[in-house]
């Protein structure tokens, strides 16, 4: 089974998750990855979260993003700093994301 969740907005993350969100996005990605594992009774689950700019709406830099992985058994979060504009940004994160759950998987 494959299930897909596009989260956007803070008040979706929030009802997602059923509980207020912190600042640090790096616990909110771990967080929404695994939330998503038992929502959809996945054997894995993958979140990306980051800021694409153009304009910073949170304390983190334009170009910063987290990716978590999640498995019954081992979980990772992956930062990556890109440059480029929003698109690039949005594209770069989708590749790193790729690339990420490939290495993630072989180690399993």
């Amino acid at each position: 089974m494959v299930a897909s969740n596009t989260l956007y907005t803070t008040t979706a993350k929030q009802e997602f998750l059923n509980s207020n969100i912190g600042e640090d996005w790096k616990a909110l990605s771990e967080d929404l990855a695994s939330k998503s594992k038992l929502k959809y009774n996945s054997n894995i689950s993958l979140a990306i979260l980051g800021e694409a700019g153009p304009i910073p709406s949170s304390n983190y830099k334009i170009g910063q993003i987290f990716i978590s992985i999640t498995t019954e058994s081992k979980s990772e979060t992956y930062e990556h700093n890109l440059r480029g504009s929003r698109q690039d940004i949005i594209n770069r994160s989708v590749n790193n994301a790729i690339w990420d759950l490939i290495n993630f998987i072989k180690k399993l």
